[in-house]
Order: structure tokens, then sequence, then C-alpha cells
């Protein structure tokens, strides 16, 4: 048994994601994640938040009245993790615009926002007791 708990937390990540012009993924003959040869490469910048939940309950009620009734309810999250997410994207230059040479060609910037959530399975369980005293009286 353990008293009911919930952990919140965050993470910050910064990254320079691959980004192509003109491609979604899979693109048609390519695999997932696989740029085709024709499609051109643009620099950008990436930052996520997330935001991380971790729960997890366990509770027990025990209602007892002595030669009445005994009644008892358990209620038991498991424990699960959740997140919510946001993306900024900022894409600042296109490399196919320009040649090897500095300086590289700043021809097309974009500002992309993204957000989301995602969480595990839950699972709970629910139980209950209820008992009756055996009840009787002795007449003579």
């Amino acid at each position: 048994m353990t008293p009911p708990a919930v952990h919140v937390g965050w993470e910050f990540v910064q990254s320079e994601p691959e980004i192509y012009k003109g491609v979604t993924f899979p693109a048609a003959g390519g695999l997932a994640g696989v740029a085709p040869a024709s499609a051109s490469k643009m620099l950008g910048y990436k930052m996520r938040l997330r935001l991380i939940a971790n729960v997890q309950v366990y509770i027990k009620a025990q209602f007892y009245i002595n030669n009445l009734i005994y009644n008892s309810l358990v209620f038991d999250l498991n424990k699960f993790l959740s997140f919510a997410f946001a993306d900024l994207t900022f894409v600042y230059a296109d490399q196919a615009a320009s040649t090897t040479e500095l300086p590289i060609v700043y021809n097309d910037m974009n500002l992309c926002f993204n957000y989301g959530y995602n969480y595990q399975a839950i699972s709970m369980q629910v139980k209950t007791s209820i008992k009756y005293p055996s009840c009787y009286k002795t007449i003579i």
C-alpha cells in the first residue's frame, strides 16, 4: 500500500531538427524519416516544453459498527505517466538556395507552433466488501 501520490515536473529540450522543404513523411518511394534526393534541407531551431505528471492512488476506507455491519471500500489507481507538450520551431534558412560557400541565403523563414498530450493506459480497481455478523437470539 502506498499513499496517494502525484509527482509533477517539466523538461525543456532544444534541438536542430532535420526539416525538408516540400516533403511530407513518409514520402512516396521513400522510407519514413528518409528524405528523397530532390528535397532541399532547411535549417531550423526547435524548443520543446514538456510538463510531466506521474500519478498513483491507493485509498482504503473502512466502516464498522460492532455486531451490526462491516464495510470496506478500496480504490486503487495504478501508477501511470501523462504529459503535455508545446513545440516552437523556427525555420530560418534554405540550404538548397545557396551554395556550399558562405553566406547562407535566408529566403524562407517560418515559425511553427505545435502542442499535444499523451498518457499511458490507466488501470483502476474498486473493491468493496460488506459483512453482516451472525445475528441470533436465544429464546427460552
